[in-house]
C-alpha cells in the first residue's frame, strides 16, 4: 500500500461446526490506525514515513459463539501490511515552445529512469494526446527536473 493511504485485508476463517465466528485484534501495533469490520481488517498509514518501507503485521484471532479461539490450537493469525514511499509528483512545469520543449519539476529527488528515447520517455510519463511528438529528454543534474 502507499503511505498515506488506507488498505484492506480479508481475513479467511471458518469453523468446524459451522458456528458464527468473529474477529478480534490482537496487541495492536502501536500508533497504527486499525479498524476491523466482520471479516475486513483495514489499516490507515498517517503519513509519508519518511521515504521509506516499512511493514506492520497486526496478529488477530477468530472465536467461535462458544467462546472456542483459533489461538487455543493453532496460535494467532498474522496479516501483514508492506507500506510504500509516496513516490515523486509533478509540482511545476514550464513550456518552451520556440524550444519546443516541456520542463518538468517533481516534488522530490527521483531515480533518474531512462529518458532518453521516444520510448524509454513513454514509460515514464503518460500523454492525454498520444499525437504529440516525443523524442525523448534529459535529466537536470539532481534528478528533480525533466
Amino acid at each position: 500500500m502507499k503511505a498515506g493511504t488506507c488498505s484492506t485485508a480479508t481475513l479467511l476463517a471458518s469453523d468446524a461446526n459451522g458456528d458464527y465466528i468473529t474477529f478480534h485484534i490482537e496487541s495492536p501495533p502501536p500508533g497504527e490506525a486499525l479498524r476491523i469490520s466482520g471479516n475486513q481488517l483495514e489499516l490507515c498509514d498517517e503519513g509519508d514515513n519518511g521515504g521509506t518501507s516499512r511493514s506492520v503485521e497486526v496478529q488477530f484471532d477468530v472465536c467461535d459463539v462458544l467462546g472456542l479461539c483459533s489461538s487455543m490450537h493453532s496460535g494467532l493469525g498474522r496479516s501483514l501490511f508492506h507500506i510504500l514511499p509516496v513516490g515523486p509528483s509533478v509540482v511545476a512545469f514550464q513550456a518552451l515552445p520556440l524550444q519546443q520543449q516541456l520542463r518538468l519539476v517533481f516534488s522530490t529527488t527521483t531515480n533518474c529512469p531512462d529518458v532518453r528515447s521516444t520510448a524509454a520517455i513513454r514509460t515514464v510519463l503518460a500523454f492525454s494526446d498520444t499525437s504529440v511528438p516525443v523524442v525523448g529528454g534529459h535529466w537536470e543534474p539532481g534528478c528533480k527536473a525533466l
